[in-house]
């Protein structure tokens, strides 16, 4: 009877614990500091801006602008501070280098004292200037997008908004702007930047295949790791741009200067343009189907373990009955 008992109860322990397991989450990747000595920078006008902006017929040479976007000589803002506003600045020259930096300056203000939405983003993608509900811009895009959202459409959100975040897309994923998209997203950080004296500059670098999306306030702070992703893989060929989006709630989007970066590595082998890569991060498929994996797993145990308790309770019913039974009959037994 007591070897029985301690069976139960090893299986029992073994049946709870075997779950718990396929649920643990993988150790988080290794950051490796970029090396700048190891990389040539050079500088790419073509893909750049600075003061003064307005060209010739009001217009920025090698820049497309639609929508909301307004241009001065100083700033270049895609919404005002009104509601349903869409505004649009997209770099008509595709980008050739298979390592890149991308630094912008701007800014998040308006009115209201405490809200400001919807956001904006930084886009590298192979759709330019199509408009859509992703922050002003197209869902199910191809390529990557680091967006900014700064207002909390999901009460149950665990992050601090604005939040700042990096999404990788092939054209097959559709962003859940309703859930802040939380099913895709890669990695992300709170990034305080409301006010016309909040100056925040993000780095966006993409150097063999890793991306860096590093954010600071003002001209004397350092960088600071927002996202950092290996093994990524993004093709040459597509296109630079910002977008910015109001709903019910507003906000004015500012961009204040952008400077882009040919990276050429001093190595022996650079990376080579990569103009058919699928975008998306290498091993990401067999991740998924690991993921998958666990859960079926995680089914088939719950599963059995309702049916072991369930054989358990009969057995204890079935132990109980032989009990009270044999008591029964030692207590005739010992009338007579």
């Amino acid at each position: 009877m007591r070897n029985l008992l301690n069976i139960f109860t090893f299986s029992t322990h073994l049946l709870v614990s075997i779950p718990s397991l396929a649920q643990q989450k993988t150790a988080p990747q290794e950051i490796e500091p970029f090396q700048e000595k190891d990389y040539q920078l050079k500088f790419r006008e073509y893909h750049s801006l600075d003061k003064p902006y307005i060209g010739a017929r009001l217009s920025i040479p090698g820049w497309f602008i639609s929508g909301s976007t307004k241009v001065t000589r100083t700033h270049i803002l895609l919404t005002p501070d009104q509601r349903s506003k869409v505004g649009h600045l997209w770099n008509i020259y595709p980008n050739q280098s298979p390592s890149w930096i991308v630094k912008f300056e701007f800014m998040v203000d308006g009115s209201s004292p405490r809200s400001y939405a919807d956001g904006f983003a930084f886009w590298y993608t192979k759709e330019k200037n199509v408009v859509g509900r992703v922050f002003g811009s197209k869902n199910y895009f191809t390529g990557l997008g680091v967006f900014l959202d700064t207002y909390n459409n999901n009460p149950s959100s665990s992050v601090l908004f604005p939040y700042l975040s990096s999404w990788i897309n092939d054209g097959s994923i559709s962003y859940e702007h309703s859930s802040d998209g939380p099913v895709n997203e890669r990695s992300g950080c709170h990034l305080p930047v409301f006010g016309k004296k909040t100056l925040t500059e993000l780095k966006i670098s993409y150097v063999d295949r890793v991306l860096r999306v590093e954010h600071k306030n003002g001209d004397h702070d350092d960088y600071k790791l927002c996202v950092y992703e290996k093994d990524v893989e993004l093709p040459t060929g597509y296109f630079f741009g910002f977008s910015a989006a109001t709903g019910d709630v507003t906000a004015e989007h500012y961009i204040l200067r952008v400077a882009t970066y040919e990276v050429v590595s001093n190595k022996a082998s650079p990376i080579p343009p990569l103009q058919k890569v699928k975008p998306g991060v290498i091993m990401l498929e067999p991740e998924l189907e690991s993921n998958i994996f666990l859960k079926i797993l995680r089914h088939i145990w719950g599963l059995t373990k309702i049916i072991f308790l369930l054989g358990a309770l009969l057995v204890a019913c079935f132990l109980a009955i032989y009990v009270i039974r044999m008591k029964v009959q030692e207590r005739n037994a010992a009338r007579f």
